[in-house]
């Protein structure tokens, strides 16, 4: 039905330093990004991104700051999908790459997920090229640094750690030997 708005789809929640739930989720139809903070007694929401296409497999990560950080892939544009907090307002990139991976066609994101380490960089695990490769990217500054994890193809669902000496560890599957692998 598509005059149902679809709140609430992929969302994804974390818990702050004073235990209050952040959520970040979509509004599938509107193509907005929302976030929701309870200071203990009432929700707050903001909204993060609006409209440009369905805002899909959202994640959510928080710095020790408690500022948050999300990934999506933007169905509108077939990009990894970047959103912070500045402090006044969300700073938002609909179409994140990295000039160290090279592209065959736009699709990329569509699996993501995002850890920020212990210097409030964001660090991001996706797919690309419709799925064949498993990326992951840093943010070093003003620019996006990236490497090619694996070539398995159909690359699904990754999942991201964080060591204590900010070494990444990505779990994922891939469709083409029907296996979960890290």
């Amino acid at each position: 039905n598509s005059s149902i708005d679809w709140i609430g789809w992929y969302s994804a929640i974390r818990i702050d330093s004073t235990d209050k739930p952040q959520i970040a989720y979509s509004s599938l139809n509107a193509g907005n990004i929302r976030f929701a903070i309870h200071d203990g007694s009432t929700w707050h929401l903001d909204d993060v991104s609006t409209g440009g296409g369905a805002k899909k497999h959202i994640q959510l990560a928080l710095s020790v700051a408690d500022v948050p950080h999300i990934c999506y892939f933007d169905d509108g544009g077939d990009g990894l999908g970047y959103a912070t907090y500045s402090g006044s307002g969300w700073v938002v990139d609909h179409d994140i790459t990295s000039s160290d991976l090279t592209y065959a066609n736009n699709q990329r994101g569509t699996y993501c997920d995002i850890e920020v380490d212990q210097f409030g960089r964001p660090h991001i695990s996706f797919d690309y090229n419709s799925t064949d490769n498993l990326g992951y990217m840093v943010l070093n500054g003003s620019s996006w640094e990236g490497w090619q994890v694996s070539t398995m193809g159909q690359i699904l669902f990754t999942s991201l750690e964080l060591d204590s000496a900010e070494r990444p560890y990505i779990s994922f599957q891939s469709k083409t030997g029907d296996d979960d692998l890290y």
